[in-house]
């Protein structure tokens, strides 16, 4: 083994390393304000909807284009911050 590919082993692991840990703290904020991402995902979800109901009346479809894509955004952040927290429990 060459002492390239072993640096190039440790330089992998030690990035790998770092992305786990990078995984655990987000999944440790997501755990500590779990208050937070439940209320951004109702928050979207409220959004999402009056959005949607928006796009039907031609005066307000830009309101609604708006309310829709950050409902969208609110209901992802919550559905991300939620899977951190069970990713976290499952492999505890």
């Amino acid at each position: 083994m060459s002492v390239r590919s072993t640096t190039t082993n440790a330089a992998t692991a030690t990035t790998a390393a770092a992305r786990v840990k990078g995984w655990e703290l987000a999944a440790a904020i997501a755990r500590r304000y779990r208050a937070v991402h439940t209320g951004l995902g109702i928050m979207g979800n409220a959004a999402f909807l009056v959005g949607s109901v928006l796009f039907l009346f031609e005066s307000v479809k830009v309101v609604g284009i708006w309310l829709f894509m950050v409902g969208a955004a609110g209901m992802l952040t919550g559905s991300v911050g939620s899977a951190l927290v069970d990713w976290k429990s499952d492999s505890s």
